[in-house]
């Protein structure tokens, strides 16, 4: 590609000749440019049309250095359904979806959208970044005089890597909880994995207790995990603009295994260890009995048996631990993340024989019944005598790894 100067942008379209069976979509070969020749993106201003479909595609082209994008179905698909309003109701939802997908990365404008807001990996993996070993979920596959084209591996198990890290921890006679299991796009929890129909699990992220962190690392790293040796820059482990783990280990070029300290996440659960009548109410076994089975369309329930040493916190337990991240990481980028993970909550396992309101401290009850209302009016004031109330009980942690 040679700059011209009566040229001013150029449109990377899949429309036409690219438009053949298993041809790379714009954001795939936005990506190679990014990563091949970045000098494009500095000369011409770059649009891309083709495969835009939801706020996340927008949000990612325009991080990748796009300038903008076109939609056509959408549109097109709105003004068959309801003419002018139809169409005008689509462009709602996309903005919506925008801004959901810029709070998720901690971006407060569009200039802040930049390729270190990576949520794209296995968009990476395609344009050569990790494309070698057993872990990752593509590979290359080359015709002679053709584009490269990408086979996919089968994802990584939800519950074969959080097993062979449990086994490790136990090993060392270590205690830890699962607390995410997450995808490419956003953090979620392992309750999302148990009851929503997200995709298979590309990170994974444990709670262990404060004074084993570095036993813990210690085991992972005699089980082969193979630990970060550049922590303080890394932006793997922090490309969700979430927490930073205080460890964390790469389980390849994508997937990365984070360690968390209990008096950072859940610092109101009991101890870590094996679920036992005292606990019962606040840490489960992911294959305990009570957790849902599978369901067409929300999820793959709880884990087999052979996976029953893989803990999670109660569901319950797990919104408050939430409530009261939202009450300590008050007015900060993290506030929002831990609001979307509550809204998870709601959509995707509220009303189920797991959880319901009724099981929350009677502390929490009011402001979770109003953001679950969308009561706007009131739910900022409740979270604000949430916070109080908390504050001066003590009951808030101090936040020490942000």
């Amino acid at each position: 590609m040679r700059h011209h100067p009566q040229v001013k942008a150029i449109i990377l379209s899949n429309h036409g000749g690219r438009a053949c069976d298993t041809a790379p979509p714009p954001i795939h070969t936005l990506l190679e440019i990014r990563k091949y020749c970045p000098e494009v993106l500095s000369r011409l201003e770059v649009w891309i049309d083709g495969g835009i479909r939801r706020g996340t595609d927008v949000v990612k082209a325009l991080c990748l250095g796009a300038r903008g994008v076109g939609v056509g179905r959408g549109p097109l698909y709105g003004l068959g359904a309801g003419g002018q309003a139809g169409v005008e109701r689509m462009f709602e939802i996309l903005q919506a979806e925008i801004a959901t997908a810029m709070r998720l990365i901690g971006a407060r404008t569009i200039s802040d959208l930049r390729p270190s807001c990576n949520f794209f990996s296995v968009a990476a993996a395609s344009a050569g970044e990790g494309c070698g070993g057993g872990d990752n979920m593509w590979k290359r596959r080359a015709y002679p005089g053709a584009t490269l084209h990408l086979d996919t591996f089968p994802p990584i198990s939800r519950a074969t890597v959080p097993a062979r890290i449990t086994r490790a921890l136990h090993a060392q006679a270590q205690s830890g909880c699962l607390f995410g299991a997450f995808n490419e796009t956003a953090r979620t929890s392992i309750w999302l994995r148990l009851c929503s129909a997200t995709v298979d699990c590309l990170d994974v992220a444990f709670v262990v207790p404060d004074d084993r962190i570095t036993a813990a690392s210690s085991a992972l790293a005699q089980a082969n995990f193979t630990p970060c040796g550049n922590e303080p820059s890394c932006d793997r482990s922090y490309r969700f603009q979430a927490r930073r783990p205080l460890e964390h280990f790469h389980m390849s070029d994508v997937f990365v295994l984070s360690l968390y300290q209990k008096s950072d996440i859940l610092w109101e659960l009991p101890d870590l260890d094996s679920p036992t009548s005292e606990n019962a109410a606040s840490i489960l076994s992911a294959s305990d009995p009570s957790l849902p089975s599978a369901a067409p369309g929300r999820g793959q329930g709880r884990l087999l048996s052979e996976y029953s040493a893989v803990r999670v916190p109660a569901v319950a337990k797990f919104c408050e631990s939430l409530l009261l991240l939202m009450c300590r990481d008050y007015n900060t980028t993290y506030e929002s993340y831990w609001m979307v993970l509550l809204t998870y909550i709601m959509e995707y396992v509220d009303g189920t024989d797991s959880f319901s309101a009724k099981d929350l401290g009677y502390e929490f009850r009011k402001f979770y019944c109003a953001v679950k209302e969308a009561d706007t009016c009131s739910m900022w004031p409740l979270l604000e005598e949430l916070r109080s109330n908390l504050s001066s009980s003590g009951r808030l942690s101090n936040g020490q790894n942000l």
